[in-house]
């Protein structure tokens, strides 16, 4: 997947680079926004609060929070806090001031794992999320429809279309699945243990040649899941970087049953048990050794950090249905301890990525109570904002908010990442490929010419046409300087996703013809090569001294 993206776009540029020395410095300081869920002992939600009942803290350092928004309905009777510090029920009440309308836009991605569901969890699943659609979506609200078969799909892309939801999600539920490999292998490789075994009590084998060949096929499978648990994280690190360069409150939602951070760790178990009475010293610790390098522990983290850094809070629906013992795909008898094992290694990972991004993780069959928690959490949450330490680090910083008062649970996300202009500016190329509402301040237009095939790829011209009011010059010795840089990614909906480019490019023409300049738009030549399909081309063209942006899309055909 990753050498898809990576293939997918190449620039070839009609009009020559030209370097130049920065015009302008500036120095940007941001205010972060740290989005706080609220609740009493009772899971209700706490309203009324002020900058005041909260504590936040950077790598360890107390931060002062700059400002408060309070998300909830217009009228509320969630608890409030009384001057006692007891909770006691709010009567209806006007909402305080709104945030702004940018941080009020909703985004949703519901990312569903089918090569671990079984088809009748996928369809409880699926029956939920059309209810919390029709019921809980508002006017504006977007959201994604994100299949992993293996093999990343985007069913449905981001829309408020309350109708093109729906039949993603009919095409979804109707789409039929077999049981995978890997939810098939692990009873083919207990059956070949076992005949091992038997030989083995036959004395063809000896036990440690029994043992080995069991361990060997083991091994394999386990090896398999890892690699398809690497896969996995990266579908969902794509779908969340999907989210990445838009504004808003933006909830990524996981429904999954097999995500093992430790893969391969219950069979393992299960093998070592099954030949620990026939040989001495044999034990299923071995099993924890076995297994170690398959270790999903930091690749785990590193998307919940991923995902913080987009500012994207992730639910999990964990279907265990599809680990229990009692499944129809489980024939033979199944060792409690191995059981637990196999429960507990994708339990784990789910709890890690909830917890770091401060979202849920919901261990149920009852998928309606767990998109109540999540319209729950839409309607009630506070962003708080502050401005981060001078600390130059790169890298993640710890986030940790208390509530003053000890009667109140807090749940938000536990890493902040900071990401430089550059960074921000690439978020947003890529979110244009599937938003539609990517803030433009600045008005550009593509034309494509047709497409022209080279080998096993195509040529396709392009104009990139902006407002020449634009871009912003300065004087310089009898001249009017300044530049602007064009950024450009291909994504598809498959998940494939490009780098994006940059190609810096100057203007300086002589004080007496700016007028002539502004006069008519500027145009901008170039090709890119693309592979055979159809894909969503971005482009952002950024001023270089005023930062002032523009951005457009366009579908390509290349056949």
């Amino acid at each position: 997947m990753r050498s898809l993206a990576a293939s997918l776009l190449a620039v070839s540029l009609a009009l020559p680079l030209a370097g130049q020395e920065k015009l302008v410095e500036s120095i940007e300081v941001r205010v972060v926004n740290v989005d706080v869920v609220v609740t009493d002992r009772s899971g209700n939600p706490v309203t009324g609060l002020t900058k005041d009942d909260f504590q936040l803290f950077e790598n360890g350092k107390p931060q002062t929070i700059t400002n408060i928004y309070e998300v909830r309905p217009e009228t509320t009777t969630a608890a409030k806090p009384s001057v006692g510090g007891a909770l006691e029920p709010a009567p209806a009440a006007a909402a305080p001031a709104p945030p702004p309308v940018e941080m009020r836009q909703r985004r949703l991605a519901l990312f569903v794992d089918n090569s671990s569901l079984g088809v009748f969890e996928r369809r409880k699943v699926l029956d939920a999320l059309q209810k919390f659609i029709q019921r809980d979506m508002r006017p504006g609200d977007e959201a994604s429809l994100v299949a992993w078969n293996p093999g990343l799909r985007i069913v449905t892309p981001f829309t408020d279309d309350r109708k093109l939801l729906l039949a993603g999600l009919k095409e979804m539920s109707t789409h039929t699945t077999t049981a995978s490999d890997l939810q098939v292998q692990p009873e083919l490789i207990k059956r070949r243990c076992n005949e091992y075994l038997e030989s083995a009590k036959a004395r063809d084998l000896t036990f440690p040649q029994a043992l080995d060949m069991c361990i060997g096929g083991v091994s394999a499978f386990s090896e398999e899941l890892a690699h398809n648990a690497r896969n996995v994280l990266e579908a969902m690190r794509l779908t969340s970087t999907t989210l990445a360069g838009v504004d808003g409150k933006k909830v990524m939602v996981i429904a999954g049953a097999h995500l093992p951070e430790r893969p391969g760790l219950d069979l393992n178990m299960w093998a070592y048990q099954l030949f620990q009475q026939y040989m001495r010293g044999l034990n299923q610790m071995r099993a924890m050794t076995e297994t170690s390098h398959n270790l999903q522990t930091f690749s785990i983290e590193k998307f919940a950090k991923q995902a913080n850094a987009d500012n994207v809070t992730v639910y999990i629906i964990d279907a265990a249905d599809a680990r229990d013992v009692a499944s129809a795909e489980n024939a033979s008898a199944v060792d409690p301890i191995e059981a637990y094992a196999k429960f507990t290694n994708t339990a784990m990972a789910y709890q890690t990525i909830a917890s770091i991004t401060g979202g849920v993780m919901v261990n149920s069959t009852n998928y309606d109570s767990a998109f109540n928690t999540i319209a729950k959490d839409l309607g009630y949450y506070y962003s708080l904002g502050y401005k981060p330490g001078d600390d130059a680090k790169a890298g993640d910083r710890k986030i940790v908010v208390k509530a003053k008062n000890p009667d109140y649970r807090i749940r938000s996300r536990e890493t902040y990442q900071p990401k430089s202009s550059e960074e921000q500016i690439n978020d947003r190329v890529i979110a244009n490929i599937y938003h539609s509402s990517v803030k433009s301040d600045w008005p550009i237009r593509i034309v494509t010419g047709a497409p022209v095939r080279e080998g096993d790829r195509f040529r396709i011209p392009l104009q990139i046409a902006m407002d020449s009011n634009g871009v912003t010059l300065l004087p310089q010795e009898g001249q009017m300087v300044g530049g602007f840089n064009v950024y450009l990614a291909v994504g598809t909906d498959g998940g494939a996703m490009s780098k994006v480019s940059k190609s810096p490019q100057s203007v300086k023409v002589p004080a007496t013809a700016e007028k002539d300049l502004r006069a008519k738009p500027m145009t901008y030549d170039m090709s890119i090569v693309v592979r055979p399909g159809e894909s969503t081309l971005s482009v952002a063209v950024v001023d270089q001294i005023s930062n002032n942006s523009g951005f457009a899309r366009t579908k390509i055909v290349a056949r």
